[in-house]
């Protein structure tokens, strides 16, 4: 079983970095595919970060979003979250949905269900 310290040189690495790019890249790409809309990444970084400061690292601390968090299971296991506006939360749904702009006003089962895809 790998140390911490041997798992995060390893996601630090130029390689790892840059297979993280091109998932996010698919990713987007896929996104874009579902709802007819442009998706795009910008290159990703990687920083551990204490549990207590996600809320600065995130934007304005003053501001609603949306957080979606999801255990990453497998050889490399770990957690990701992915922040979004509550707007842009609301029209990812929308658009994931095939819901017309605006219907979506609020996240239930179902909505948070479409976010974790």
């Amino acid at each position: 079983m790998n140390s911490y310290r041997e798992v995060w040189k390893q996601l630090v690495a130029p390689d790892s970095r840059n297979t993280l790019n091109m998932v996010l890249r698919r990713a987007a790409g896929s996104l874009s595919q579902l709802t007819n809309q442009v998706f795009s990444t910008d290159t990703a970084w990687i920083e551990r970060i204490p549990l207590s400061e996600i809320m600065t690292q995130a934007g304005d601390p003053e501001a609603a979003m949306v957080g979606v968090y999801l255990q990453i299971e497998g050889g490399l296991g770990g957690h990701a979250l992915l922040t979004l506006s509550t707007d842009c939360a609301l029209q990812l749904v929308n658009s994931m949905l095939e819901q017309p702009p605006g219907t979506v006003t609020n996240l239930g089962n179902m909505e948070n269900s479409a976010l974790a895809e």
